[in-house]
């Protein structure tokens, strides 16, 4: 058993046997198990480390305690996990989440390919394949409208403040004769 489980187990374990224990004492120890969780959780623990993990800590706990207890004490150092460290249990990765994430990275990277590029490889492939090649392609032609309005609104912005700096430095007069000039126009 790992040692930091071994420490967490024995605290909850002391803590629980003390009768006398006072409140205030038990949310120290759930801060101190949920800190020491999250070392071994890390910033973005899988499914399966996290129930590895609280597993053999809920066997140990049972072990020594009523299991209804130990459960309320993981129940508890959980959400002090969530309060303190944002740490929530993942969700269990399925084939079709499995499949799902696999396809989006499929896209992201065909998404950096040409437009041509993309449509030459439609030729000849599977229907799953085009489908994942006019995501990319959509996805392809949406970023390049994105960077087209950006780029746009940050011309029109240049062009405002030239325009802005060029009036408030003008002569009047001369302004008008412009004005006048290119209404005739």
């Amino acid at each position: 058993m790992n040692k930091i489980i071994k420490e967490v187990v024995a605290k909850i374990v002391e803590i629980d046997i003390t009768v006398t224990a006072t409140a205030q004492k038990k949310v120290e120890v759930v801060k101190e198990v949920a800190t020491d969780l999250a070392v071994i959780l890390g910033t973005q623990p899988t499914f399966e480390l996290w129930e590895d993990t609280f597993s053999e800590i809920r066997g140990e706990l049972i072990d020594n305690m009523l299991e209804q207890s130990a459960r309320n004490w993981l129940s508890e150092v959980s959400t002090q996990l969530k309060k303190e460290f944002d740490l929530v249990k993942p969700a269990k990765a399925t084939k079709a989440s499995i499949a799902m994430s696999e396809e989006r990275q499929k896209v992201e990277e065909l998404s950096h390919t040409g437009i041509d590029e993309l449509e030459e490889m439609m030729i000849g492939s599977d229907s799953k394949t085009q489908a994942v090649i006019v995501k990319a392609k959509q996805k392809k032609e949406k970023d390049e409208i994105k960077a087209d309005k950006k780029a746009n609104s940050s011309y029109k912005k240049e062009l405002k403040d030239e325009i802005k700096l060029f009036i408030k430095e003008a002569d009047t007069e001369k302004l008008l004769q412009v004005a006048q000039f290119i209404r005739t126009i």
